[in-house]
């Protein structure tokens, strides 16, 4: 099916250059089978939360995307297909539903490589009039052709904003506004918080409710990047407009590297302090969705880059980092003229499943398990011995269409597998560095 495609058609060419004499375009589809297919049709979506017209109601509103790289697309006459059923149900704590929505959706493209596109997406919007409180909101996707099923579940409050003094709806991000019958009246059109895409500004939408009588609010936003250090701070003031205010924030964001990226934003009317937050994510072009900040995606480089190479690029500043990333993987993408670099994307989905499978007292990839598997991809067998006599915990990772092997020992009983033999043959993997 198509969601197999890219492990299928590009794992050769990505392992020709790991390693010369490896013949593991079948360990690559044993990794990711099990890993990719048990999620299929994966989405991401964004739930923000503003004042309601109706009495004793609050506003929640979801944006849901699926890029169309997690579609199945099914070949027919005219193209290719995609079908999926999507859901949306909101219940209370004690699982009683009190609202929600199903629907039948398709995509429909002409060429192959739009399939694989993870720039491109399929969305849906929809609202809800709740009461006040604390939800479970549970989002169900099924693929229609292989009837696979990705459920994604979360906390939400319904904020009472028409009960607080001061009160802010959550910040949202959009990108252009739309007329509305109503005379002079513009709604925004709001969109995830995955940014696709270099851009020289975000826009973000919010609402400040109070029924106090003053011409103005003092508004400061900080924005801090992923290791906590602050990258912006402003202040400005917002003329009140009734009960109601809506206003829009705008951020400079020309020097933002890619990565995930916190917004604080507080509101004061004289006597009264309100704060929101908001968390979202810039994506490069072509760039993985995993990666969330670029100082990291360049330590993890050390399985494939030189030492020089890597000090290169966290000396440089701002662009100069950006620019010699984007120029390493450039010139190691089998498939140069093409949007997709599958060299990247299957370096760093192993890093992902590492991150997830092997997490410890260090991250999954940094760890001796995570190690091979990013370099050597997944074994074609493994002994687990975790409780024998007279012997530590260890496990054995087969690869046998290279005839090696790994043991990895548990010397503190806590799950922390180390390298105990193979270090000779996963050196000379390395040697091979393209």
């Amino acid at each position: 099916m198509f969601q197999l495609k890219i492990v299928n058609n590009f794992c050769y060419l990505i392992f020709i250059i790991w390693i010369i004499n490896s013949t593991c375009p079948a360990l690559a589809q044993n990794t990711y089978q099990r890993n990719l297919i048990a999620g299929l049709p994966e989405f991401k979506y964004d739930i923000f939360n503003i004042n309601s017209d109706l009495p004793n109601r609050s506003e929640l509103n979801f944006i849901i995307e699926i890029a169309y790289d997690d579609l199945q697309f099914i070949k027919n006459d005219s193209g290719f297909t995609a079908a999926y059923d999507i859901s949306i149900s909101i219940n209370t704590n004690e699982e009683e539903q009190i609202d929600g929505s199903s629907w039948a959706r398709t995509v429909f493209v002409k060429d192959y490589e739009t399939t694989n596109s993870r720039d491109l997406y399929a969305f849906l919007n929809a609202s809800y009039q709740v009461p006040p409180g604390n939800y479970k909101v549970i989002i169900r996707m099924t693929d229609k052709d292989t009837h696979l099923e990705f459920v994604q579940e979360n906390t939400v409050h319904a904020q009472n904003f028409k009960k607080e003094k001061l009160a802010i709806s959550d910040l949202i991000l959009t990108e252009k506004t739309i007329a509305d019958t109503t005379p002079n009246k513009l709604i925004p059109q709001f969109v995830s918080t995955n940014i696709r895409g270099k851009k020289e500004q975000l826009t973000f939408y919010y609402e400040i409710y109070s029924q106090k009588e003053i011409p103005k609010f003092k508004v400061t936003y900080k924005l801090k990047n992923n290791r906590n250090k602050k990258i912006q701070e402003n202040k400005y003031e917002v003329a009140k407009t009734g009960s109601c205010t809506p206003t829009y924030l705008n951020i400079d964001s020309q020097q933002l590297s890619m990565g995930r990226y916190f917004l604080t934003l507080t509101v004061e009317d004289g006597s009264n302090k309100k704060s929101v937050d908001k968390n979202f994510i810039l994506h490069w072009h072509g760039m993985p969705n995993t990666i969330f900040d670029l100082e990291t995606a360049i330590d993890q480089l050390k399985y494939i880059a030189q030492g020089d190479v890597i000090a290169d690029m966290k000396k440089a500043k701002g662009k100069e980092k950006e620019t010699l990333f984007e120029k390493f993987w450039n010139a190691r993408d089998p498939t140069p003229g093409t949007k997709a670099n599958e060299y990247l994307e299957e370096y760093y989905r192993r890093i992902d499943y590492a991150n997830e499978a092997f997490q410890g007292f260090h991250e999954g990839w940094k760890s001796d398990r995570g190690m091979v598997f990013i370099i050597l991809g997944e074994p074609n067998d493994i002994e687990r011995h975790p409780f024998e006599q007279g012997s530590k915990p260890y496990q054995i990772w087969y690869y046998y269409e290279q005839n090696r092997r790994f043991i990895f020992v548990d010397e503190t009983g806590f799950g922390d597998y180390r390298l105990a033999y193979g270090w000779e043959d996963l050196y000379r993997d390395m040697r091979w560095r393209p």
